[in-house]
């Protein structure tokens, strides 16, 4: 079963009729080229999957960071929505008072920390103007990361934005056919175009170049800061997550029985999450939501967020989704990470398996997806029952201590303790940080 082709292939299904976003014509300011991709032409160089996924990520990530924002603002901020100009689309991501909000979400090579992209720039001012506003508040995103920073673009924002707004009229009048076709790209651009086999056109010899003169672009502090406070104040609301159960996520990761049982006892949970983490949380959960959907596209019997439930061992968790015998798991991961991808993940196989022995499946497929190019690698493992005896051997023990009104043993080591969430009503004797020697004892 090849998962990243059915991905690849749902989202390419799901494409729809050929569109330009403002940001494209920005990024590749030949406005016959963009003629061409909306008028269907063929492409000697077709969009790249994995790019499309990368796309539709991006997409969510950006309704997420409008979630934090009306979160943080209630009914000063409004989400936006697709605005049409000509045939050219732009997304129109909120806005926040007198302000036009437009989040970007980079790649690592666009991302500068405490740099604004021209191309984001330009964005920001282009779409502010269109909508009447006088400035625009940028937020800039780095996809593999979740590093975020905050600009305020102001200024002349009629005139740093007329060549932008000259070429998407242009391809608008090119659709209406009412302009005549020319390049407007250099002859090195041309040679990389995916419409170079079907275009007539010859090279420009003077192109437009984009430039941000006359936009005073500074930092938004008030508002970062603003935006981190709502998200650490998150970690104030009440823990939804059901209690008094094991859940296989935290049993297959924590190397602490005393943490579970705590989680058995349903004890109050102090977690202290910090915004740049819950940002890649919440990311993770947007890469699911494109990948279950396009696997619920490909597989007819493809079921996502599959129940899980031992009540002998008081496991309860979910299943990222099963087809048939097959069960999946979903793993977005960083650049450096993936790089470093050899095999199923320890922690992951153990969380697996729990799954797939409770829900008798055959076997399961892993499947990270990186979260700066878009690739996708998936391990087929077969259930090792091996694996389940030592899981529910422990998840047994860790229950019957419970229930005899004990508690497992303390850990008592920095490196596990520190960022427990019943740190607060354990009280390890914290300070002295174990050696890697004890570390490796201990794993």
């Amino acid at each position: 079963m090849n998962i990243a082709k059915m991905i690849y292939d749902s989202l390419q299904k799901e494409q729809g009729h050929p569109e330009v976003l403002l940001e494209d014509l920005i990024r590749t300011n030949c406005g016959y080229r963009h003629y061409l991709h909306l008028s269907g032409a063929t492409m000697s160089k077709p969009t790249k999957p994995r790019e499309l996924l990368v796309r539709e990520i991006a997409l969510r990530v950006r309704l997420l960071i409008g979630r934090y924002l009306k979160g943080c603002y209630g009914d000063i901020y409004n989400p936006g929505s697709y605005v049409m100009h000509g045939g050219i689309t732009t997304l129109i991501d909120g806005t926040l008072g007198d302000l036009l909000v437009d989040i970007q979400v980079l790649s690592n090579t666009e991302y500068t920390k405490g740099r604004a992209p021209r191309r984001a720039v330009l964005s920001a001012a282009t779409k502010a103007f269109w909508d009447g506003k006088k400035a625009a508040l940028l937020i800039c995103i780095n996809r593999d990361s979740q590093e975020w920073d905050f600009y305020n673009v102001e200024g002349d924002l009629e005139k740093a934005t007329y060549f932008v707004r000259e070429d998407a009229d242009y391809v608008s009048r090119l659709v209406a056919g009412d302009a005549k076709p020319m390049s407007l790209a250099s002859a090195s651009t041309c040679r990389i175009c995916p419409f170079f086999k079907s275009c007539s056109m010859e090279p420009s010899e003077d192109p437009p170049i984009y430039t941000v003169q006359g936009l005073n672009v500074t930092p938004a502090m008030l508002t970062r800061t603003q935006m981190e406070s709502y998200l650490w104040s998150l970690n104030d609301l009440p823990n939804n997550r059901t209690k008094k159960v094991i859940h296989p996520s935290s049993f297959s990761t924590s190397k602490c029985d005393r943490q579970i049982a705590y989680d058995l006892m349903g004890l109050d949970q102090h977690e202290s999450i910090n915004p740049r983490l819950r940002r890649i949380f919440d990311t993770g959960h947007c890469v699911h939501d494109v990948v279950q959907l396009a696997l619920e596209e490909a597989l007819d019997d493809f079921e996502a967020e599959v129940l899980v439930h031992h009540p002998e061992l008081r496991i309860l968790g979910h299943c990222d989704g099963r087809s048939g015998k097959v069960g999946f798991e979903f793993k977005s991961i960083g650049s450096k990470g993936y790089a470093s991808l050899k095999k199923v993940k320890g922690e992951h196989e153990k969380q697996g398996t729990t799954y797939g022995v409770i829900l008798l499946l055959d076997t399961l497929y892993y499947v990270y997806i990186n979260k700066e190019t878009g690739e996708i690698a998936s391990y087929e493992v077969p259930i090792d029952r091996r694996v389940w005896h030592k899981l529910a051997a422990r998840a047994s023990n860790i229950a019957k201590t419970v229930e005899m009104g004990s508690l497992p043993p303390q850990v008592d080591r920095d490196y596990i303790c520190r960022s427990c969430k019943y740190a607060w009503n354990c009280k390890p004797e914290l300070g002295t940080t174990s050696t890697p020697e004890e570390r490796r004892t201990f794993a």
